[in-house]
């Protein structure tokens, strides 16, 4: 309601806003009704709408088209994800291709172990050399059996797969990962590679456990960006090398370097949000209990989610990757294993909550 009163004197005052960033998910009225009231204002095409959301699964396609939206953007969000979709809301020119990216940008999205799971031999070798110049490490599987065979001893850092594949498809293979992972409490990415492209695919996918989706014929901008996406709660898991003065950094509860990266390197505003979390988690833990205690599935997806965005967007991937799996839990209703789920999270978050004690006295005094 605040939005639309301020969106609507914007409009009396004459200076109407050229962009709306819509968070999908809020109490009272959500994003798509604060958008459907906003076009009621607003003459056509204006604002440019975005609708920002933690559950790529939720995001409703012909309601986006409907009151057009310009598009759904996944949260924690990318600054040059956030940028593009603005510019080319606004129809902005796009920026010149030889504007250098930066070097720890491109680190970042180096080195990452992946499994492709592919049984075609050109979209194999199409998908190995896309993969291998973006610096990625690929080992191929050619079906599902084969992919779970290997993902048995070895780390991967994400997961590609293909759908239809002789021996066992990619619906099965990862419903069988996702089931072995309820016992381990783990969670690799997986992102949905297929060419049978159509309406309502995505959500599909989604609510059988992947974590993305790209369409084939892949274009390498698209897979990267996916890639990208995933890739960087999958790295927060695995502790980073240690260097002299950065002893907080040698865990992985919170992958600092990360953090810091998201608030373009603001000290304060970190610490800021460092201190939000540490008074409002506490309250969010114990509405997750009860919920639990009382066998709300619907209530245990809702906390688990909200506490899924605050953990993703603090780069704390291992308890975002357990309140995923609560939130998982909860939406398919499996009341059984609430309670053990549950416990492995309240005692990832004490972790969490005494890391972020030390690391506060270090960083800041």
């Amino acid at each position: 309601m605040e939005a639309l009163e301020l969106f609507r004197k914007s409009i009396e005052e004459g200076t109407p806003f050229s962009v709306v960033l819509l968070d999908q998910n809020m109490p009272g009225m959500d994003g798509y009704e604060v958008a459907e009231r906003i076009r009621r204002f607003a003459k056509k095409d204006q604002p440019v709408i975005v609708i920002l959301s933690s559950a790529p699964g939720s995001v409703e396609a012909a309601r986006l088209k409907k009151l057009g939206i310009e598009r759904s953007l996944n949260k924690p969000l990318r600054r040059a994800t956030l940028l593009e979709a603005i510019r080319h809301g606004l129809k902005l020119p796009a920026p010149s291709e030889k504007t250098p990216i930066p070097t720890a940008q491109m680190e970042k999205a180096r080195g990452l172990r992946l499994l492709l799971v592919e049984d075609n031999r050109v979209n194999q070798k199409l998908a190995l050399r896309l993969l291998e110049k973006m610096g990625h490490q690929v080992t191929l599987a050619t079906n599902g059996r084969e992919a779970l065979e290997l993902l048995k001893p070895n780390s991967f850092d994400l997961v590609l797969m293909d759908i239809q594949m002789p021996v066992m498809g990619g619906v099965e293979a990862t419903q069988e990962i996702r089931d072995a992972e309820r016992q381990s409490g783990g969670h690799i990415p997986i992102i949905a590679m297929t060419a049978h492209a159509m309406t309502g695919d995505a959500e599909k996918y989604l609510s059988i456990g992947m974590d993305g989706y790209v369409s084939k014929p892949v274009r390498a901008g698209f897979l990267r960006a996916e890639i990208d996406r995933l890739a960087r709660p999958a790295l927060a898991q695995n502790p980073r090398p240690t260097q002299k003065g950065e002893k907080y950094m040698s865990t992985a509860i919170i992958d600092f370097a990360e953090l810091l990266a998201r608030v373009e390197n603001d000290r304060e505003l970190m610490r800021d949000l460092l201190l939000i979390f540490k008074e409002e988690f506490p309250r969010h833990l114990q509405a997750l209990r009860l919920a639990v205690d009382s066998l709300d599935a619907e209530k245990v997806a809702a906390e688990a989610h909200a506490l899924k965005g605050t953990l993703c967007n603090l780069a704390a991937g291992r308890a975002a990757g357990a309140a995923a799996r609560l939130e998982q839990l909860g939406r398919s209703r499996e009341v059984s294993e609430f309670r053990g789920a549950c416990d492995s999270f309240e005692n990832m978050g004490k972790e969490l909550l005494l890391h972020l004690e030390v690391c506060m006295v270090e960083v800041y005094g």
